[in-house]
C-alpha cells in the first residue's frame, strides 16, 4: 500500500499541474504560495480518493456496524413460553454505505426464535449515526435457555454482522433468553398480532392452568391492566372468568376491543384475580395499523 501511494505521489506531482490546475509547467514554476497552496490541496484529495479505492478495492461503499446496546430483552431475560415480543437492538453504522429502508435484520444461525424472520429498517441511517432495529418475536414453547443469531443484509443481497469486513468472518448479533415453567399459568394463544386502526376487534388470550387447584368462573376475575382505553365496553374492565379451568387445561379469555386512530405498538395485558391475589399475567403486544 506505501509503494503504491508513493508512487502516486510522484505521479501525480507531474499530472497536478496540468489536470487539476491546467498550467504549462514554466508558469507551474513561477507560481505564488498560494498556487503551491492549491497544487497541495489538489494532491490530497487525488490521494485521498485514491486511497478510499485502494482500501475499498472496487472503489464501493464498505458496509460495517457496531452493536451499542439492547433496548429491550436484554440477555437473560425470563419469558412464560410461547410469550410474544419486541426485540430492539442499538447499532451504529460504521461504514460508508447509507443503511435505507432496503436493508433489513435477518435470521441466521442453526436456531430461529418463532415470529418474524425478516424485518426492514424503519429510517435511514448515515454513517456514524445509531439505528434502534426490532423485531416481532415469539419465545420457544418449551422450557431451557435459547440463543438466536441475526445479520444485516443490504438491498442487493450482502450480509454483514458486526465487522463488517470481508477479510473475517461476520460476527452476528443475537439475543439469549430463558423460558421458565411458570408455577401459575402460561400463555398457549394471544392474538391479534396486528390490526388496522378504527377496526373492531377481539382480543383473545387462551391460558393454561399449570395450578393445582381448579380456576373456578364464579372465584376468578379477570382485570385489563394495559390497553383499557381500547375497550370497545368501557365499564368491562373486571370481568368474571367465562368458563371453569381445570388444572392441566386451557381457557379462553376474550374482550370486545376498538383500535386507536394511530399507527404503531401497543400492550394489552390481563391479569387472573382470586380474592385479589394475583394467579396469572397474560401480555398480547400488538401493532396498530
Amino acid at each position: 500500500m506505501r509503494k503504491l501511494l508513493l508512487s502516486a505521489v510522484i505521479i501525480l506531482a507531474f499530472l497536478v499541474p496540468a489536470s487539476c490546475l491546467g498550467r504549462d509547467s514554466e508558469s507551474l514554476t513561477q507560481a505564488s504560495d498560494h498556487e503551491d497552496g492549491c497544487i497541495q490541496m489538489c494532491v490530497s484529495k487525488c490521494l485521498e480518493d485514491l486511497r478510499k479505492e485502494a482500501d475499498t478495492g472496487t472503489g464501493k461503499c464498505v458496509n460495517s456496524a457496531e452493536f451499542i446496546e439492547d433496548i429491550t430483552v436484554p440477555d437473560g431475560t425470563v419469558m412464560s413460553p410461547g410469550e410474544h415480543f419486541r426485540k430492539v437492538w442499538r447499532l451504529r453504522n460504521t461504514g460508508t454505505c447509507v443503511w435505507d429502508r432496503s436493508y433489513r435484520v435477518v435470521s441466521s444461525g442453526d436456531f430461529h426464535m418463532g415470529g418474524s424472520q425478516v424485518a426492514y429498517l424503519d429510517k435511514r441511517t448515515e454513517p456514524g449515526e445509531t439505528a434502534d432495529i426490532s423485531m416481532n418475536l415469539t419465545a420457544p414453547v418449551i422450557y431451557g435457555s435459547f440463543e438466536s443469531e441475526y445479520l444485516l443484509e443490504d438491498g442487493d443481497g450482502n450480509r454483514f454482522g458486526i465487522t463488517g469486513t470481508a477479510t473475517k468472518k461476520e460476527i452476528p448479533f443475537w439475543l439469549k433468553l430463558t423460558v421458565n415453567n411458570p408455577s401459575g399459568c402460561s400463555i398457549v394463544r394471544v392474538s391479534p398480532y396486528a390490526v388496522w386502526r378504527f377496526s373492531d376487534f377481539d382480543s383473545v388470550f387462551r391460558i393454561k392452568n399449570n395450578s393445582d387447584e381448579e380456576w373456578k368462573a364464579d372465584e376468578i376475575d379477570v382485570r385489563i391492566i394495559s390497553g383499557v382505553d381500547y375497550l370497545k365496553y368501557p365499564d368491562k374492565v373486571l370481568i368474571d372468568l367465562p368458563e371453569s379451568v381445570k388444572p392441566g387445561e386451557a381457557g379462553t379469555i376474550i374482550f370486545d376491543m376498538l383500535a386507536p386512530d394511530f399507527q404503531g405498538d401497543s400492550e394489552i395485558t390481563i391479569q387472573l384475580l382470586k380474592e385479589n391475589e394475583v394467579v396469572c399475567t397474560a401480555t398480547n403486544k400488538i401493532t396498530f395499523l
